[in-house]
């Protein structure tokens, strides 16, 4: 006799699943996460939107395992910092709300329309309450300050993607600027144990959406938003936040943005350096490598290029840049040492040819790397190893 599956059994099965796969889909965070599990994924290989490697570094390291490319400016080591850190000593956080916080952020405004070129500005906030905050601020100063008015309607008459705005973290999807402000909002607590104050102070980490499940995706579009520059406005220290409960990413990974912000704002570029070594996420594909045979006792071309140029006192730079992209040798400006001037891209004789895959390391390497360079400022050299020789 053989064997049949009950139709009613094989039905409330396939039922059963329907109703699974309903559920995942209704509870799932955005139909981007549904999509990872369906659909063919190409991850990102260049960013174009920061004109400062230092505005996507974080992002770049903290998202992406350091696998985005990223162009490397023209502004040199002895430049001010295009990502600052603006302390608040008398701010106050009172039921979501920090006034003090607001007034400073109106302050930065107001500077940033006084430049001979305004940039366009962008204000992000942390939750609603003070978004609201700046707004009442930016109303007050516009009644108080003529001047203030006029610049602030003049930048408000613009391109409707150019126009001042003040957002909180869930509403920047797709907007960019060219200044971004963030002001954080909270400001340091009393700790208190069984109910009595001690002498510790700290910072809950209570960022609303930024700690729930998904917050560091939130974090990764608010902090890529700038194009030139990016101002973070806090009344407190990066220390003082305290972490250690979270239970999702977000908070932690926040954390760490502000304390690289801080060291960047402050030209502690070792310290920062660490900061991106320790969220470095190691789960994505690792940056592409190739690995060269080198014959005992030889000097690559580029450090016998920037030795021979250091003897005719010429400044140079080996290996700027933050990503898997560098400048080989920059050479800086000899009329302005706080920028560089020129690009030296170097051939080291080692690339394989004739396959389609190194045909299109070809191009990147010959064509569109230079572009890129171009784009950001840069002239640009070409130096094989032959014509070195």
């Amino acid at each position: 006799e053989e064997d049949s599956a009950d139709p009613d059994e094989a039905l409330d099965a396939e039922q059963a699943e329907s109703e699974r796969q309903i559920r995942d889909m209704l509870g799932a965070e955005s139909l981007l996460t549904l999509a990872r599990t369906r659909v063919a994924h190409a991850g990102l290989r260049w960013h174009y939107r920061c004109q400062h490697e230092s505005l996507i570094a974080f992002s770049n390291h903290a998202m992406y395992a350091g696998t985005l490319r990223t162009i490397p400016a023209t502004a040199g080591p002895a430049a001010p910092p295009v990502l600052r850190w603006v302390g608040v000593e008398n701010g106050d956080y009172d039921q979501g709300v920090n006034r003090p916080e607001a007034e400073r952020v109106v302050d930065l405004i107001d500077e940033l329309l006084q430049r001979d070129a305004p940039p366009t500005i962008g204000v992000v906030t942390f939750n609603l309450k003070q978004r609201r905050a700046v707004f009442d601020a930016i109303d007050a100063r516009f009644a108080a300050d003529p001047a203030f008015a006029e610049r602030y309607a003049a930048a408000s008459e613009r391109a409707l993607d150019e126009r001042p705005f003040v957002k909180n973290l869930e509403q920047v999807q797709g907007d960019e600027r060219d200044v971004i402000v963030f002001s954080l909002g909270h400001a340091p607590v009393q700790r208190k144990r069984r109910g009595v104050a001690t002498d510790e102070w700290y910072v809950p980490a209570r960022f609303g959406p930024l700690g729930q499940r998904g917050g560091e995706r939130r974090l990764n579009v608010a902090i890529s938003r700038a194009k030139q520059e990016c101002i973070v406005v806090a009344s407190f220290h990066p220390a003082q936040l305290g972490v250690a409960s979270s239970r999702h990413a977000g908070p932690r990974l926040f954390k760490h943005f502000l304390e690289y912000a801080h060291a960047m704002g402050a030209g502690r570029h070792q310290v920062a350096a660490h900061v991106l070594d320790l969220v470095r996420d190691t789960s994505g594909p690792a940056a592409s490598t190739r690995d060269v045979e080198v014959a005992p006792g030889h000097i690559p071309v580029a450090a016998q290029i920037a030795e021979a140029l250091e003897r005719r006192h010429v400044p140079v730079e080996m290996h700027v840049g933050a990503s898997d992209f560098r400048v080989p040798v920059a050479v800086l400006d000899p009329e302005d040492p706080t920028r560089f001037r020129l690009a030296i891209l170097v051939d080291e004789g080692d690339a394989a040819q004739g396959t389609e895959a190194d045909d299109l390391r070809a191009f990147d390497h010959f064509v569109h790397r230079p572009a890129v360079l171009r784009m950001r400022g840069w002239d640009v050299v070409h130096v094989s190893a032959l014509t070195w020789l």
